[in-house]
């Protein structure tokens, strides 16, 4: 997949994001621009408590500059994100008048609606249907509010 690239400017801060429309690398400079050509850069650890999400993103640049492209592996499925889909899959589908049986097929498959696994397939779906209300409950009231997400 072809990668794009995009800069902002903010001030003296530059954000360059390379991007291949699914993953991204996200560069923050400071006092260089790198639209006038190669830039010097620093990998700055201004946290231990955050060294390992940093460590991953120069193991992501280091196989960008390698590979010219961003490998899969250094990209994993992110569950809280994955639940989250899961929580709205079950929210579209009970606002479309689908019944417990129906939504435990269509979001978590048709093995988790038979009679030994759907008592807790129904329970899980009851959650996710909490946890898509509670979403969808925060961005009305931050809309509403003042607009700032």
């Amino acid at each position: 997949m072809p990668l794009s690239i995009a800069v902002l400017r903010d001030g003296g801060t530059e954000h360059v994001l390379i991007a291949d429309g699914l993953r991204h690398v996200r560069l923050q400079l400071h006092g260089a621009t790198i639209l006038n050509g190669p830039v010097r850069l620093a990998f700055t650890v201004p946290s231990l408590r955050h060294v390992l999400p940093q460590i991953l993103g120069l193991r992501r640049l280091s196989a960008l500059w390698r590979l010219q492209r961003l490998p899969r592996p250094l990209f994993p499925a992110d569950p809280v994100v994955a639940r989250r889909v899961q929580a709205l899959q079950v929210l579209d589908a009970r606002r479309a008048g689908a019944g417990q049986r129906e939504t435990v097929i269509a979001v978590l498959g048709p093995k988790m609606a038979d009679a030994v696994s759907f008592d807790s397939s129904r329970k899980k779906i009851g959650r996710l249907l909490k946890l898509a209300e509670q979403r969808v409950e925060i961005g009305y009231r931050r809309f509403l509010s003042d607009g700032n997400w």
